[in-house]
């Protein structure tokens, strides 16, 4: 390598070294998991318990980017760690946090968009219900946003994995009300909760098209209901028309208050008892899960 080109390379990489040392810079010093620790699950229960033992959640959060950032690396370790640990860290941390009212909305928040959102770090309902149930029950926080948690502690355990799917209803083309309990399948109900959008439009054709799929539905072993969020009006009817016709299609404006729905297009997938298998599950979750 020439000379000129070997400098210009070792620039380059100290500017990137200093780049990502920059950007990876922490709020506040990690606990480091003792040698005694010796598999990954005992080191992030312990990084877990102690993530916030050299910070004072008393003061003003000052830098709210950085410790949003630390807020998720303190989440990231949630996947890793033993679910009773992480259940009682979570506790841990509401219970200091209420010192600082301003402080503990924000970590509510930060939860919310960490382990509930639609681009969550980590989805799960188990790790954000202590949270969730922390800020509805909190005297220090308003009514609207108590209401607002409480709403979403109620969906989802309404929408536990396990649970029976809640009986939705909806109107369908010919302007008829179904409801979920019609619908049979020996194998799965597909659940497919869309709306007006393009994204929309390319779930119903990719799953539409699917050799596999279709085949199944054929032979009844799958059930595709396409429930658009929104008013079953002329305009909507005369598109419903358009849908796969082996497919049974409705709208409704009400599930939102009923189903926990993360994003759209998503789906429910429901067994032929009626249990939910899993939900929010993406189109393309669903082509993997059929071999696609």
């Amino acid at each position: 390598m020439k000379p000129m080109r070997k400098l210009l390379l070792m620039v380059a990489v100290a500017l990137l070294w200093h780049a990502g040392v920059m950007a990876q810079e922490p709020l506040f010093k990690y606990p480091v998991a003792p040698d005694t620790c010796s598999t990954l699950e005992s080191r992030c229960d312990y990084i877990v318990t102690n993530f916030w033992e050299n910070y004072d959640l008393t003061k003003p959060i000052k830098d709210e980017e950085r410790f949003a950032k630390a807020f998720e690396d303190y989440v990231d370790f949630f996947k890793y760690a033993n679910r009773t640990i992480v259940l009682s860290a979570i506790r841990s941390l509401m219970f200091k946090a209420q010192s600082n009212a301003s402080n503990f909305a924000k970590i509510g928040a930060l939860a919310e968009r960490a382990l509930y959102g639609e681009n969550a770090v980590y989805w799960s309902d188990e790790a954000y219900l202590p949270f969730a149930e922390a800020m509805a029950g909190s005297k220090q926080m308003k009514k609207d946003v108590r209401n607002h948690y409480s709403a979403q502690v109620e969906k989802i355990k309404r929408n536990e994995l396990g649970a029976t799917m809640p009986q939705i209803e909806w109107t369908d083309a010919g302007g008829n009300r179904r409801k979920l309990a019609e619908v049979k399948a020996t194998g799965l109900v597909i659940v497919l909760l869309t709306d007006g959008g393009m994204d929309s439009d390319m779930a119903r054709l990719r799953l539409s098209t699917d050799v596999v799929i279709n085949d199944m539905i054929s032979q009844g072993e799958v059930a595709i209901v396409d429930i658009t969020m929104g008013k079953a009006d002329g305009a909507w009817m005369n598109k419903a028309k358009t849908y796969p016709e082996n497919w049974l299609v409705g709208a409704s404006s009400d599930l939102n208050k009923t189903l926990d729905v993360r994003f759209v297009p998503s789906a429910y997938i429901v067994d032929p008892q009626g249990k939910i298998l899993n939900k929010n599950v993406s189109v393309e979750s669903i082509k993997r899960a059929f071999g696609n």
